[in-house]
């Protein structure tokens, strides 16, 4: 029976993979009897203890892994330990779906991480396909697949805002970088410009380049972190600070490269996150105060699998940069932050926009709704709306290639335009729309010629979220001024979390932060019952 047990254990932890299985999933796929399957489990942690002795699954508990030989007590779950796929590789534990986004989610939640477990293990970087120790959302949340409030909401229905705090402030850190960003644009833009336009590297930088992007620069956890980036599009938040640090510090090499080198690599790739937090490692967000890895606090948080000791400047100064140019906002920008007052966040930079009409009726127009991939789930922000009576059509711009001036890589490739597929495919069900009157366009500009006198869509709206800035909104801003400028209805779709959480990103996080009670405090069982409604 045991060797039955094994098999079983094996199978279905496979099968599940990124996700972990109960032991009693083992024992009631042996038999379906409630009292045969209640005997069979001391059997299966039995089993599953000598698994993990062996290497071939962990087990854990709130979200910890346990070490092979702890004597089991408690719940506990099962989960394949490096799962291989027929390349011998660590398959990517990311399903590009709205629904696989939802299970990770109730996975998160209902093995109890997101409380005091996350707080005390978050920032343990255990390796590729064994990051259990926090949430993995990052590639949903960064896409909407699953939204910032949606995921907090349903955190809420399970723990308290007080065992919760770690994890609601890793969300709105994500928050807060946008709003940031959306006060500050000239930041991206000159990201942008020098990303574009490097300066020349010295012998010695090309040097340490070259070695590292071969995986042979002589400091084995950056070697190690850049396979695992490229192979699977991941790396641990403490990980991915470490790397920045090293790359500015010890190897010398500019922060604009490392920057659009995650851009290219990362699933969750975020322009405000990812642009601003390479500029805070490097001393350049908060003038003066940057993180400097350290050979102990690695070989601490990855639990000795790397000590570089003597190997890292650990005692290098802050970076410097010349001060932006007072007033870089364009006229429309300015216009829209005059209007704001502070009271509304300014989503419409660059942009023409007209905001959403309280309900359907009032928009009688034939409109044509906008997909792009800083938010697709745009549905869940129409619910006071019957979107089937007026949307004619859905057009799909996937800007993911604009990220970087070069190839994104395979992994962030592939999740993007999975997460499309799903995108598209849910919104036509939902809006009731055939299959050709969804389109998907390779170019943002291919979007103006559908919209114009004898195009497909001419006398129609278009609706769209107001993309925050980054490379999506770039490409799509001349084209919607274009389009409002000849007549044609551009309507917005506000976000209520964005509108009420980024006005108060004007300085630093600290700040921020206060605030953060006031923005959870509406999102109880209410809301969270309202997306599962949506």
């Amino acid at each position: 029976m045991q060797a039955r047990i094994s098999e079983v254990i094996q199978a279905l932890i496979q099968q599940r993979y990124p996700a972990s299985i109960c032991p009693s999933e083992v024992a009631r796929a042996i038999s379906s009897n409630e009292s045969e399957w209640r005997a069979l489990m001391p059997a299966v942690r039995q089993a599953a203890q000598a698994l993990a002795q062996d290497g071939r699954l962990q087990i854990t508990q709130r979200g910890r892994v346990l070490p092979p030989e702890q004597p089991l007590s408690g719940a506990i779950r099962l989960i394949a330990r490096d799962a291989k796929d027929s390349a011998g590789k660590v398959p990517l534990p990311w399903t590009a779906t709205r629904q696989a986004g939802l299970a990770q989610l109730r996975e998160f939640i209902h093995s109890g991480a997101s409380g005091i477990a996350y707080a005390k293990d978050r920032n343990f970087d255990r390796g590729p396909g064994a990051h259990l120790n926090v949430s993995r959302l990052s590639p949903y949340l960064r896409h909407r697949l699953i939204r910032e409030d949606e995921t907090l909401a349903r955190v809420l229905q399970t723990e308290s805002a007080g065992s919760a705090e770690k994890y609601i402030h890793e969300v709105c850190w994500r928050t807060y970088w946008k709003g940031w960003l959306e006060h500050q644009p000239q930041v991206w833009r000159r990201y942008v410009s020098r990303r574009d336009r490097p300066d020349a590297l010295s012998a010695e930088q090309t040097l340490n380049l070259e070695a590292l992007l071969a995986g042979r620069c002589g400091i084995d956890c950056m070697d190690a972190w850049l396979t695992e980036l490229l192979d699977t599009g991941y790396l641990h938040n403490h990980a991915r600070m470490w790397f920045a640090s090293i790359w500015i510090f010890t190897l010398d090499l500019p922060w604009e490269m490392g920057a659009d080198l995650f851009m290219r690599h990362l699933l969750d790739a975020d322009p405000a996150s990812n642009t601003l937090s390479w500029r805070w490692v490097a001393g350049l967000h908060t003038a003066g105060k940057h993180y400097l890895a350290r050979a102990e606090n690695i070989a601490r948080y990855t639990s000795g699998r790397f000590n570089p000791a003597g190997l890292l400047n650990e005692r290098a100064l802050p970076l410097t940069e010349d001060a932006l140019p007072a007033n870089t906002l364009t006229e429309n920008e300015q216009r829209t932050l005059r209007a704001s007052k502070n009271e509304v966040v300014p989503t419409n930079f660059s942009l023409a926009f007209e905001q959403l009409p309280a309900r359907s009726e009032q928009l009688r127009d034939r409109t044509v709704l906008v997909l792009h991939e800083d938010d697709l789930t745009p549905e869940l922000l129409l619910s006071s709306f019957a979107p089937h009576q007026t949307i004619v059509a859905l057009v799909a711009i996937n800007t993911s290639t604009l990220r970087s001036a070069q190839a994104l890589g395979r992994p962030a490739l592939n999740f993007s335009n999975q997460a499309f597929d799903d995108a598209i495919e849910r919104l036509t069900t939902r809006f009731k729309l055939s299959a050709d009157a969804a389109l998907r366009l390779p170019s943002p500009q291919m979007l103006a010629a559908l919209f114009e006198d004898g195009g497909r869509f001419a006398g129609c709206s278009i609706m769209m979220t107001p993309p925050p800035v980054g490379p999506c909104r770039d490409a799509l801003a001349p084209v919607t001024r274009k389009l409002s400028a000849q007549g044609v209805r551009v309507i917005g779709l506000p976000c209520d979390w964005d509108q009420r959480a980024w006005p108060h990103a004007k300085r630093g996080f600290f700040s921020f932060k206060t605030q953060i009670p006031q923005l959870i405090a509406r999102l109880g069982p209410s809301k969270a019952n309202a997306f599962e409604r949506r």
